[in-house]
């Protein structure tokens, strides 16, 4: 399921078809055997292409690897028919293309790397025509580095200022890992997947490269547009404010660089020796919060 940490949330059930989870260096990635195998969830109708219609900032965020292979779809947004409204694809094996509709164009922008050797890494690709250097507009992050200009230019240009995306078809598909017309599998995983509606800087794209590589559970690691996360540990040393029989309640404050401020959710890890709690409850300020036990 595609779960939606930001407001107005749209959790989107995934289709999977002829495809497997697997562990590779202690991350959990999505992989396919053949190009049957999809991941996909419809997202027509939804926040998804009612904000990114006519946006002139949006990013796309992957975690991903692969060896080989010729062009195949990564991660994004597509139309039924496999046109690509915002979508992330290796190209023809070593390096990354970005493929866009806008309202004016369709954008075919290639990297080229090279990045099929089997390594785990962070790509952003970022659209932001709200930005006064042309190129500037399109950018590609690779683990937190920007890898300037693409190196080719298979269809389309640089977006002019203020070129808004073209999400206004009515088969608007999320998160799709290959499509029924290719030829040949993603022979890699994909690991994470997000998209934000907003354009990533140079520093947001270090600092959530280097929390993606770390945990691609992370939530992003922060940046514009998307959940800023942090952990709290239930330790012996930790506050505990009151206790009848087994039943503990600990005053835990997540902080992100000494704040609370912009913390939009908690992940709570307890040592092996504590065994797992049951958590009953979870209040903010008081207030009660949903939570995932």
């Amino acid at each position: 399921q595609v779960l939606d940490d930001q407001a107005n949330p749209v959790n989107l059930d995934i289709t999977y078809s002829g495809m497997s989870w697997t562990e590779v260096g202690g991350n959990r990635g999505l992989g396919a055997a053949s190009h049957s195998g999809i991941a996909s969830a419809d997202a027509a109708g939804s926040k998804y292409p009612t904000n990114l219609d006519g946006a002139t900032q949006a990013t796309l965020v992957t975690v991903t690897e692969w060896t080989g292979g010729n062009a195949d779809r990564v991660a994004g947004f597509v139309e039924s028919d496999g046109s690509r409204i915002f979508f992330l694809l290796t190209n023809d094996a070593p390096g990354m293309e970005l493929r866009l509709t806008t309202q004016s164009q369709n954008i075919r922008a290639v990297w080229f790397g090279p990045w099929n050797d089997g390594t785990r890494r962070v790509f952003h690709a970022v659209y932001d025509a709200a930005n006064a250097t042309q190129t500037e507009r399109l950018r590609l992050y690779v683990d937190g580095v920007d890898q300037g200009a693409p190196d080719q230019w298979v269809a389309g240009t640089w977006p002019t200022q203020t070129e808004g995306l073209d999400f206004s078809a009515a088969t608007v598909r999320a998160i799709s890992l290959n499509e029924p017309d290719l030829t040949n599998p993603l022979p890699g995983h994909v690991f994470y997947f997000d998209v934000r509606d907003a354009a990533v800087t140079d520093a947001e794209a270090s600092s959530s490269a280097t929390a993606l590589l770390a945990d691609d559970d992370c939530g992003g690691g922060g940046g514009s547009g998307a959940v800023t996360s942090a952990t709290a540990e239930i330790a012996p040393n930790d506050v505990e404010t009151s206790s009848t029989a087994n039943e503990f309640v600990y005053a835990i404050l997540a902080t992100i660089g000494g704040s609370d401020t912009g913390v939009d959710r908690v992940e709570i890890s307890v040592p092996g020796s504590f065994g797992l709690p049951t958590v009953d409850s979870v209040r903010v300020g008081g207030t009660a919060a949903t939570y995932t036990d």
